[in-house]
């Protein structure tokens, strides 16, 4: 999501890197230039952390674990303001800490006397799934994500983002499913011992250091990706968590014309005017995220065939120009443009204004 920021932040992070050629980057602690204003910037140098190696190999799809990130920074505007902090990533929570390739090691694995911190549940321990059912030793807590906030060389705080599935397994490893009401009271109750154990084993980490944890739950909808369904704020060991209502619609959609019919009929407008100016099938498609039940953010992809770099050109022109065709300002636009996937170009329109920016990548 956000494409256009994430192609603008890497042309900036180049001019950033071959302006520091001539100095010794591992004795610098800088900061990332923003691609927008309001975004948070990176620490430099950036180290990786090895966590992303949990990360890929529980989430395949890169949309999905960019979506968590993103996801999070946004609710982590709240509290840590982009003016005053910069971000690194997993300082803490590395690979070997959240484990659990088989459930029995790290926070990822299940709670047992070798394993007391993990954070799936004991195997003889029974939970209500809201079916009218249960099931013992149940691991819906697939994956932990963690933005450290820093001003200066001092840590402000830490957001996390436990990601969770409402489809996962016993501990005899058989297929359960889970309410999402049930999955709340689940990562409600690990969220907090996860708050505590970050307090209680790393020295970094002060008893009143404010941390912000999320719940981001995997959609079962492989078109879509999941949404955030819960956080806490602690500034000690006590926190109550709050409800996010976020959810994300496919474009054209029944769903989505009852949520929203007004952008439902600009959209078929945009796809109906394409089917007249492309001698060839042109395929859209579009996402559209909702909080407390209005649009935030419509991503749109369009998939041309274009025969020529002109016809391309054009085509991304004419999109670009039925950008007015979404008249309400109140949420953002990302369009992304491909011939035969194939990038021509990206349109963006911010929220609360009412022109789009096009980015030609031909």
């Amino acid at each position: 999501m956000k494409k256009l920021k994430m192609m603008l932040a890497c042309v900036l992070t180049v001019f950033a890197l071959g302006a520091c050629d001539s100095e010794d980057l591992s004795n610098r602690t800088e900061t990332q230039t923003v691609a927008a204003e309001g975004d948070y910037s990176a620490v430099l140098p950036f180290h990786a952390s090895d966590a992303r190696q949990k990360h890929t190999s529980v989430i395949s799809d890169q949309g999905e674990r960019f979506n968590i990130v993103t996801g999070l920074m946004e609710l982590s505007k709240a509290h840590f303001n982009p003016n005053d902090v910069a971000f690194k990533e997993s300082q803490f929570l590395t690979y070997d800490i959240l484990d659990a390739s088989d459930y029995t090691t790290g926070l990822l694995g299940r709670a047992s006397d070798s394993n007391p911190d993990g954070l799936n549940q004991r195997s003889d321990e029974s939970f209500d799934t809201g079916d009218g059912g249960s099931a013992n030793g149940i691991a819906p807590l697939i994956d932990i994500y963690e933005l450290d906030w820093y001003s200066g060389s001092d840590l402000a705080g830490i957001s996390l983002a436990m990601v969770v599935t409402t489809e996962t397994v016993d501990s005899d490893n058989n297929s359960v499913s889970i309410s999402e009401e049930r999955l709340k009271v689940f990562a409600e109750t690990q969220g907090k011992k996860l708050n505590s154990y970050m307090r209680d084993n790393f020295p970094e980490i002060s008893r009143n250091l404010p941390i912000l944890i999320t719940v981001y739950c995997l959609s079962n909808d492989e078109t879509l990706p999941g949404n955030f369904i819960q956080q806490a704020y602690f500034t000690s060991n006590s926190a109550n968590f709050s409800d996010i209502d976020e959810e994300w619609m496919l474009l054209p959609s029944d769903d989505f014309e009852k949520q929203d019919a007004d952008v439902s009929s600009q959209f078929s407008t945009l796809k109906n005017g394409l089917s007249g100016v492309s001698p060839d099938d042109v395929f859209i498609v579009g996402q559209g995220r909702f909080v407390d039940g209005s649009l935030a953010e419509l991503d749109i992809t369009v998939n041309l065939h274009a025969k020529t770099g002109a016809e391309a050109i054009a085509l991304a022109q004419y999109v670009y120009g039925q950008t007015s065709l979404f008249t309400s300002t109140n949420y953002e636009i990302s369009i992304d443009i491909s011939s035969d996937n194939d990038h021509v170009a990206v349109i963006n329109r911010a929220a609360g204004s009412g022109s789009a920016e096009i980015t030609m990548l031909i």
